[in-house]
């Protein structure tokens, strides 16, 4: 029942026909991060309370990707009239901000600083497949939705014929957000975002390649949870015997997925682009259903 997590990241480059190639990393990657937000609000005269919300970034770890966040503010101008912070349904630290005498606009500054580590280690996980009884806690993340229809026959059977045969719960994952991986087409914007337009059409963005897996891992019984962020735009470098691999991402907001395992964690998996692991270029935000 013992296996090896690798972590392998794919590589898709643009042409006629489109191709792609599996690499597999070792090594850590670290980097301290400034990131700062800035929104204007304008509003009109009919306005009479004004409530702004944010997720305040947290400090996460898991065995294959942590970050560290220090030095959070939340700047307003006007000032609010009240501000308190507190926790949603699913552990999100999150920041309201009201006013209850309405400005024309509001401007609102969100910084911190982000050290963030990527381990590309090797890992053991004993968890078999399929998993016995998670426990209640883990029930929001087996249940489907409107985006992620874990329920649908069509999803169950893929994710059936994907995990035949299989006795651990990586390679239950493996497989699924590598089929994910290979199959789905970047395109922005999509016409939907849920995991059926991405299964019928071979199409989305990020939120379509995280719905879609997540449906897969859950429709077996792995509980996935969706995570937003934010990637940079800053490539890195990775050093191998013909030279040097350049890898980049947009920069901007982006949704990646978490799966759990009984003898590790939550661990993040971006099937958009690498398989079995995030680079220290992601901004953990927030986690949802």
């Amino acid at each position: 029942m013992k296996k090896t997590l690798l972590f392998v990241t794919l590589l898709m480059l643009a042409g006629t026909p489109l191709w792609g190639e599996n690499y597999t990393l070792k090594g850590n990657m670290d980097a301290a991060i400034r990131y700062e937000l800035q929104e204007q609000i304008r509003t009109d005269g009919g306005i009479k309370k004004l409530v702004l919300s944010f997720v305040i970034p947290q400090s996460f770890t898991s065995p294959t990707y942590s970050q560290k966040i220090e030095g959070f503010q939340a700047a307003f101008s006007p000032e609010p009239q009240n501000r308190a912070e507190s926790r949603d349904k699913r552990g999100n630290l999150v920041l309201t901000a009201t006013w209850y005498t309405v400005p024309a606009t509001v401007d609102v500054r969100l910084s911190c600083r982000a050290d963030s580590k990527t381990h590309l280690t090797t890992l053991e996980t004993r968890a078999p497949f399929p998993l016995q009884n998670p426990g209640p806690e883990f029930t929001d993340y087996l249940t489907p939705t409107e985006q992620v229809q874990a329920d649908d026959p069509r999803i169950r059977k893929l994710a059936a014929e994907l995990t035949k045969g299989v006795t651990t719960e990586y390679d239950a994952v493996q497989r699924i957000v590598s089929w994910v991986v290979d199959n789905v087409r970047y395109v922005t914007p999509p016409v939907r975002y849920d995991a059926l337009y991405s299964l019928e059409s071979g199409k989305g963005n990020c939120q379509n390649y995280s719905h879609l897996s997540a449906a897969l891992l859950r429709s077996v019984g792995i509980p996935t949870r969706i995570v937003v962020g934010v990637t940079l735009n800053q490539p890195y470098d990775i050093s191998w015997k013909q030279g040097v691999l350049t890898f980049k991402m947009g920069q901007g907001r982006h949704s990646w997925i978490e799966a759990w395992f009984p003898d590790l964690g939550w661990v993040p998996f971006d099937p958009q682009n690498s398989v079995l692991f995030v680079s220290n270029r992601f901004i953990r935000i927030e986690t949802g259903r």
